[in-house]
Parts: structure tokens; sequence; C-alpha cells
């Protein structure tokens, strides 16, 4: 038997989602943590994860003006 520590990275997302979520995000408004140390805790690579929220991003907003939806 191995024990398996917790630590915070490990527990990440466990414990309570939308805390996390809402923690990150004000921690990134604030400056006391930078996107790629957030995207790199769950394994991914900062620059294609933004770069695709990008693009989207203006697709919803591309599909949104086509077919004269309100913005949401």
């Amino acid at each position: 038997f191995k024990p398996e520590w917790a630590t915070p990275e490990s527990l990440s997302g466990k414990l309570d989602p939308l805390k996390e979520a809402n923690a990150v995000s004000v921690k990134l408004k604030s400056g006391l943590t930078s996107y790629q140390r957030e995207y790199s805790k769950l394994g991914l690579d900062w620059e294609q994860e933004l770069t695709q929220i990008t693009k989207e991003k203006a697709l919803r907003r591309k599909l949104r003006k086509e077919y004269g939806l309100d913005d949401a």
C-alpha cells in the first residue's frame, strides 16, 4: 500500500468546483496568478486554450449577428 498525499493541485476541482473557479477568476483579475500557471495546473497549454476560446467567441458573435439573436 502506497499512500497518496493530497496536495492543493491534486484536490483542484474536487472540493467545490464553483468556489475554486471563482477564486481563480479573482486571482487572475487581481494579478495574483497568471493564465499560464492556472492552465498548467490542468495540464493544458494556456496559449492554445486562449486561442481556441477566442475562436469560439468570434464564431458565437458571428452566428448571433447572422441569426439576429441578442448578445448573451
